[in-house]
């Protein structure tokens, strides 16, 4: 359901909507009108927008997709994905895999910084956990850093619904020091559902 759907549904106007969710008019009719790809939609301006509209934000979001394909999720989808993909193949597998294929450089060059952020925090990691020296391709991209720190949206959606900073303070303290070094917050990479 995309959000004008869901406004209709509800008999709603953007003014409406936006008294409502919080989110600036200017925002929410760039989203409507497609001219805000929605993968560069913030979890909490979707939060917002679905709460205003009583809506799950995977409903709301789920068929909205921006001129690239990709929805405003993809960079949780993108982690997933990334996180079963090692469980797959495994550390050395995987790190072959993904250093070979010159993903990051492509991310990199692309400006999906916080993918290819992800994917060097994920190599640097499994170098310390298995004793390997770092891959030196990567230099240049350890120097960057995410401006914002990207925490898991499931520490954002208490804090977005009720200002509870308890679950981004304790994901926060238990992050993965590689990831933290892009702050990405990033706690667990084998445990994914």
């Amino acid at each position: 359901m995309t959000i004008t759907d869901a406004m209709k549904k509800k008999h709603m106007t953007k003014a409406e909507l936006c008294r409502k969710s919080g989110v600036a008019w200017a925002t929410l009719s760039d989203i409507c009108a497609g001219r805000t790809a929605l993968s560069r939609v913030s979890v909490a301006t979707a939060i917002r927008i679905a709460d205003a509209l009583g809506e799950t934000v995977e409903s709301l979001f789920r068929e909205s997709k921006s001129h690239t394909g990709e929805d405003s999720f993809s960079f949780e989808r993108f982690k997933g994905t990334t996180c079963h993909r090692l469980r797959r193949l495994g550390d050395i597998d995987f790190m072959i895999e993904v250093i070979e294929s010159k993903e990051i450089r492509s991310l990199y060059q692309k400006r999906r910084l916080a993918q290819a952020f992800y994917l060097v925090a994920m190599i640097d990691y499994l170098c310390r956990r298995n004793n390997i020296p770092l891959c030196k391709d990567y230099d240049d991209i350890r120097g960057g850093r995410l401006a914002k720190p990207l925490y898991p949206s499931y520490a954002m959606i208490p804090y977005l619904r009720n200002k509870d900073t308890s679950a981004m303070r304790r994901c926060r303290r238990e992050a993965i020091p590689e990831f933290l070094h892009f702050n990405i917050i990033e706690g667990d990479i084998d445990n994914v559902v």
